[in-house]
This record gives structure tokens, C-alpha cells and sequence, in this order.
């Protein structure tokens, strides 16, 4: 039995920034050691409390995480790290 759990975040416009009109970012990350409902909750939260971020879209099933963002205000890193620190691995 395959469990697939998907959700969006949209947190504004994410296809260009009203204020100064710079173009968003987007970053796919593979994800090892989803396993739940309880793993993409942590992660999505981890990652939508970073500034910068405009929308997350988590697949369980493909174990992908897809990230859109201004760069000017977050780096891919900063993403990693916010995976990395709910415990999961980035592969």
C-alpha cells in the first residue's frame, strides 16, 4: 500500500514580488526519511518560517520538496538547513 500525502502553501504571489518587481527562485529537493503525515507537517514548518518563502509543496510519495522563494531574502541553504534540522536528510 502507497501512502501519498501532498499539500501547497501559497503564502502570496509567488511569481514575482510586488514591491520591487524581483522574480522568485525555485528549488525540488529529494528528501530521505519521510515516512508520514507527521514528517511533511514538520518539515513544511520548518521551512515556511524562513522569510523569503512563497510557497512549499510537499510530495511523500516521490519524497520531493518544492520550494519557491526570493532569494534576495533566502538562500537554498537556509532551506536545506530548515529540513535538516527536523531531522530529515537531503539527498
Amino acid at each position: 500500500m502507497i501512502i501519498m500525502y501532498y499539500t501547497k502553501i501559497n503564502k502570496e504571489d509567488f511569481n514575482m514580488c510586488e514591491c520591487c518587481g524581483n522574480h522568485n527562485e525555485s528549488v525540488v529537493l529529494n528528501v530521505k526519511g519521510m515516512s508520514c503525515n507527521h514528517c511533511v507537517e514538520s518539515i513544511k514548518s520548518n521551512i515556511i518560517s524562513l522569510k523569503g518563502i512563497k510557497f512549499v509543496e510537499i510530495n511523500l510519495q516521490e519524497a520531493k520538496v518544492s520550494v519557491q522563494y526570493n532569494p534576495n531574502d533566502v538562500k537554498v541553504e537556509h532551506i536545506k538547513e530548515a529540513i535538516i534540522n527536523a531531522g530529515y536528510e537531503i539527498l
